[in-house]
C-alpha cells in the first residue's frame, strides 16, 4: 500500500495546511497593524455587561476625555501596531507563504488529479494494446521488480506486486470487471483517510523511525507540555491563581480590616511576580508624607540641612537606639559601635508608617506600592514603579472578587465575617478611586484636593443630587469654569441608585419555615434614560477601565449575622438580582440589604425588607391531585417499596415486632445482628418507642431482661437510635427490640450497670430518616405517611436512597 498514492498527494496535503494556517493568520495581522483596535481590558469605550442593544453612557470629565484620547492614540501608534511581537508573526506568515509557493511551483507539471491505479501506466503499455504485447510487458515488468533481481530497491516487493494486480486487471475476466467498476483489480474496497506523506519518509527504517518520532512529539509531547504549565500556573476557574486562593483562605478571618487590602493584594502570586523595580526615590516620599513615629530601633536619616549637626554626619542613615526623656535628643547608631547622640529634630524616619500583614520582604515591597498609590504619590513613581503598579491594578479586579468571596465563604462564622467583607469591599474601591482608607468621598471630584474638604463640607451623594447646600459648596471652592465642568460631568456619571427589595416562595402566597424563598433585589440606575448602560467609571489614577460592581450585602438584624453576598455586574438601567435560601425558622424577619459598590465612596444604598415564616404545620400545602392520576406511584414510594420485598398478605393489624436495626459489637455471646421484620407482634398492647443511647459507654444487648454478664449478647455505640416496643409486661426498665433481644433504657433496682438513653417519641413523632434507618417495616412506613406531620426534606430522600 505504499505506492497507492503518488509523491504529489503529500504536496497538495502540504499546501493545504499552510492555506488553512497562513491566510487566517495574514488576516489578523493585516487587521491589528491597518485597523488597530484597543483590546477589550483597554476599551474605555465599552458597556460591560449591558443588555443587547444599549448606548454606553460614557464620563465627560476632561481626565477622562485625555484617558480615551491616550488611549486611542497609543493603539494608532505604529509602536503599538509593530510591538508585542508582531515582527516575528510576519516573518513567520512570509516563511509560510514562501513554503506554500515552493509547493505551488513543485505541483505547476503535475496532474490535475492525483494517479490512481493504471494497468496499461504501470506496465508501460497504449490503452489499445494487444494481450501479445500485455504479456510481454508483463514479463519484462516482473523482471525488473522481482525481489529477487532488485535487491536494493526496498520498493521492488511494493512494485512488483502492481505489476500482478495491473496483468490481472487486463487479462483476467473478474479482475477487469472489477477496474472497470471500482478502479481496482481487486473489487470494492473501503474508504481509507491518513496524512498524505511522501514515499520518501516511509522507505527506510531510519526515515521511519524520525517520521514516527515527529508525530510522536506533535501529538503527545507538545500537548503534554501546554497541559503541565497550565497545572503549573494553577489557574482556577475564575482566573485567580490556586496558590493565590490559598493564601487567601488562611489569611482572611473575622478580625480582617480595610487597611490589610494592600497587604492581601501584594501577596497574591499575580503581585509578586511584578516586584522588580528601585522604590528608593517613592519610598523617601512615602517617608516624608506619613513617617514613622521616632521610636527605638526604627530606622532614620539625618537631614540634609539639619543644623548643629557636623557636615560628614548628615545625610548618614541608622538605627535610634535610645530616646531621651522628653524625647528632645536620641541616640543613633549610624555605624556598627559608633553611637552618636543628635537631637531628634535633626533626623527623620527613613521608613513610611505602613500597615501590612505579612513580614516578607517582596510582600512588603508591593504593600509600599499600593500605599503609595492610595496616597496618590504618583509623582514620586519611576517608569518602572508605574508600570509595576499598572500591572498590580489590573489584576486586582478579579483580585478583589476572590477576597470577597472568601470572606463570605459559607463553612465560616457569618456573624463574624459582615464587616469583614464589608471592609475589603471598602478597600477595593478605594484602590480604584485612588484614596486612602479613611479618605473624604470628596476627594473622587475633580480638582478637589484635601484643603476643600473641612469641617462643614457637604456628602458626596448630596453633590450629586445637586443639593443646594452642595452647590453653595462648589462655589465656595472658586472653581474654573473648566474645572466645574470636570465636576458637573462627574456628577452626571456618578450612580444614583435606588433599591427594592421583596421576598416570596414561587407560587404559594404564604412563607413557611423550611421553604425555599426567593429574595429579589431590584437596583436602578436613576442616572441612566431607557436603553442606555454606564460606561467606566470616573478614575483618573486606575490604568484600566473599571465597570462598576455593585455587592449586595444581606444582613439579619436579628441574629446579627451575614446571611448571604452577591455580585451585580450588569451595566444597565434595572438589574434584578435573585437570591435563593431556605428559611431557617418561623417567626418575624428583618433583614437589611446593603448595595456596596467597588468603584465609588459615599454612594451605597441600603433597603430593609421583613417577612414572617408561618410554622410549617400551620400552612396547608395540598397538592390536588387528579383522579386518573392517583394510581401514578412517587418516586418515594418505589423508593419504599424497593427497601423491602412486598408482603403475601396483608395482616390486619398493625402491630410491630421491632428488629435490631444497628450492628452491635460481639462481646462474650454471638454477635448480634439486624434481626428480621416481623408482621406480627404476639404483644398486642405494646407501643413502638424510639430512643436515643447517650451514654458514653453504650447500652449492652441482653437475650433476656436480664443485666447480668452472663447474659450480654452485643453492645450498641453511643448516639445510636434503637425502636424497640415497651408495655405493661415488659419489665421497668427494659425495652424489647426482637425476640430475646433486650436493652436497659433506666437503672433498675438493683442495677449492675445504668445504661442511659434519651426517649425521642412514638412512631409518628420520627422522621423520615430515623424510621427508614431504625428498620421500620412497610407497613409501618404506610402508617407514618398517612398520620406524621413531619416533612420529607432533600436530605432525607438522599440518605434513603444510599441504604442497601
Amino acid at each position: 500500500e505504499l505506492l497507492s498514492y503518488d509523491g504529489d498527494g503529500f504536496f497538495y496535503f502540504a499546501g493545504t495546511v499552510l492555506l488553512f494556517i497562513a491566510i487566517p493568520w495574514t488576516f489578523v495581522l493585516f487587521r491589528s497593524i491597518f485597523r488597530p483596535r484597543a483590546p477589550a481590558e483597554e476599551d474605555f469605550e465599552s458597556a460591560g455587561q449591558a443588555p443587547a442593544g444599549s448606548v454606553a453612557r460614557l464620563c465627560k470629565s476632561s481626565l477622562m476625555e485625555d484617558k480615551r484620547r491616550a488611549t486611542v492614540a497609543s493603539t494608532q501608534s505604529w509602536e503599538r501596531r509593530l510591538g508585542n511581537g508582531v515582527w516575528f508573526q510576519i516573518n513567520v506568515v512570509v516563511v509560510l507563504w514562501i513554503c506554500f509557493i515552493a509547493v505551488v511551483w513543485r505541483l505547476k507539471d503535475s496532474p490535475a488529479e492525483l494517479r490512481s491505479f493504471d494497468p496499461h501506466a504501470i506496465l508501460g503499455l497504449e490503452p489499445d494494446a494487444p494481450l501479445r504485447e500485455i504479456k510481454k510487458a508483463y514479463r519484462a515488468k516482473s523482471l525488473q521488480h522481482h525481489p529477487d533481481k532488485d535487491r536494493d530497491n526496498p520498493l521492488a516487493a511494493v512494485m512488483f506486486q502492481q505489476v500482478s494486480k495491473a496483468y490481472a486487471a487486463l487479462t483476467d475476466e473478474g479482475a477487469r470487471r472489477n477496474y472497470a467498476k471500482y478502479g481496482n483489480p481487486d473489487g470494492p474496497t473501503q474508504t481509507k483517510v491518513g496524512i498524505a506523506l511522501h514515499p520518501i519518509l516511509l522507505v527506510s527504517k531510519e526515515s521511519q523511525l524520525v517520521t514516527l518520532t515527529l508525530f510522536f512529539s506533535i501529538l503527545f509531547l507538545v500537548p503534554s507540555c501546554v497541559l503541565c504549565r497550565l497545572r503549573g500556573e494553577g489557574i482556577s476557574p475564575n482566573t485567580v491563581s490556586t496558590q493565590t486562593l490559598k493564601i487567601y483562605a488562611a489569611s482572611v478571618d473575622a478580625e480582617v480590616e480595610a487597611a490589610d487590602g494592600p497587604g492581601l493584594l501584594a501577596a497574591s502570586v499575580e503581585a509578586r511576580r511584578h516586584s522588580r523595580s528601585d522604590l528608593r526615590k517613592l519610598v523617601k516620599a512615602m517617608a516624608a508624607y506619613r513617617p514613622q513615629p521616632l521610636v527605638q530601633g526604627v530606622a532614620v536619616e539625618v537631614k540634609p540641612d539639619a543644623g548643629g549637626v557636623a557636615k560628614p554626619l548628615r545625610g548618614q542613615t541608622g538605627r535610634i537606639k535610645k530616646i531621651t526623656e522628653g524625647a528632645v535628643c536620641c541616640e543613633v547608631e549610624l555605624e556598627p559601635n559608633d553611637v552618636r547622640e543628635l537631637p531628634c529634630s535633626a533626623v527623620a524616619a527613613a521608613n513610611p508608617l505602613l500597615r501590612c500583614p505579612f513580614s516578607d520582604p517582596i510582600v512588603m515591597r508591593g504593600t509600599a506600592v499600593i500605599w503609595a498609590h492610595m496616597w496618590r504619590l504618583h509623582e514620586h513613581m519611576t517608569p518602572a514603579v508605574r508600570a509595576e503598579l499598572d500591572a498590580v491594578l489590573r489584576h486586582s479586579v478579579r483580585l478583589g472578587r476572590a477576597l470577597v468571596c472568601v470572606a463570605a465563604r459559607s463553612d465560616r462564622d457569618r456573624s463574624a465575617f459582615f464587616d469583614a467583607a464589608k471592609g475589603l469591599l471598602v478597600f477595593r474601591r478605594c484602590l480604584v478611586q485612588a484614596l486612602d482608607i479613611d479618605s473624604s468621598p470628596l476627594l473622587q471630584l475633580p480638582h478637589v484636593g484635601i484643603d476643600a474638604v473641612r469641617k462643614g463640607a457637604p456628602l458626596l451623594s448630596d453633590v450629586v443630587a445637586g443639593e443646594a447646600k452642595a452647590e453653595a459648596w462648589l462655589k465656595a471652592l472658586k472653581l474654573s469654569p473648566e474645572q466645574l465642568l470636570d465636576v458637573e460631568a462627574f456628577c452626571k456619571h456618578a450612580p444614583q441608585v435606588e433599591l427594592t427589595c421583596t421576598v416570596e416562595v414561587d407560587d404559594e402566597d404564604e412563607i413557611s419555615e423550611r421553604d425555599l424563598a426567593t429574595l429579589t433585589v431590584t437596583l436602578v440606575r436613576k442616572n441612566l434614560a431607557e436603553g442606555e448602560a454606564i460606561g467606566p467609571v470616573h478614575a483618573p489614577f486606575f490604568p484600566s477601565p473599571k465597570h462598576e460592581e455593585w455587592w449586595l450585602l444581606v444582613y439579619d438584624e436579628r441574629s446579627r449575622q451575614l446571611v448571604t453576598i452577591s455580585a451585580v455586574l450588569g451595566t444597565g438601567r434595572t438589574e434584578e438580582n435573585k437570591i435563593r435560601f431556605m428559611v431557617p425558622r418561623s417567626g418575624p424577619f428583618r433583614w437589611t440589604v446593603h448595595a456596596m459598590c467597588d468603584s465609588y465612596a459615599g454612594l451605597d444604598a441600603s433597603c430593609t425588607i421583613e417577612f414572617e415564616a408561618l410554622k410549617h404545620d400551620d400552612v396547608n400545602r395540598d397538592v390536588f391531585v387528579h383522579p386518573e392520576d392517583v394510581h401514578i406511584r412517587t418516586l418515594f414510594e418505589e423508593i419504599m417499596e424497593g427497601l423491602q420485598p412486598p408482603e403475601e398478605e396483608d395482616s390486619e393489624s398493625e402491630e410491630e415486632t421491632p428488629a435490631l436495626q444497628q450492628e452491635t459489637t460481639k462481646t462474650a455471646a454471638p454477635a448480634v445482628t439486624k434481626g428480621e421484620d416481623s408482621d406480627d407482634s404476639a404483644d398486642g398492647d405494646m407501643d413502638a418507642v424510639f430512643y436515643r443511647i447517650k451514654s458514653n459507654e453504650g447500652a449492652f444487648v441482653y437475650s433476656q431482661p436480664n443485666d447480668e454478664a452472663a447474659f450480654r449478647v452485643g453492645s450498641l455505640p453511643v448516639g445510636d437510635v434503637v425502636r424497640g416496643l415497651t408495655g405493661a409486661s415488659t419489665p421497668p426498665g427494659w425495652i424489647m427490640m426482637g425476640e430475646n433481644w433486650w436493652v436497659r433504657i433506666a437503672a433498675g433496682p438493683p442495677p449492675t450497670k445504668a445504661e442511659g438513653a434519651e426517649a425521642l417519641g412514638s412512631l409518628c413523632e420520627q422522621t423520615l430518616r430515623t424510621v427508614v434507618q431504625t428498620r421500620t417495616p412497610l407497613k409501618q412506613i404506610k402508617r407514618w405517611l398517612r398520620t406524621s406531620s413531619k416533612p420529607i426534606d432533600t436530605a432525607d430522600m438522599v440518605q434513603v436512597m444510599g441504604i442497601e
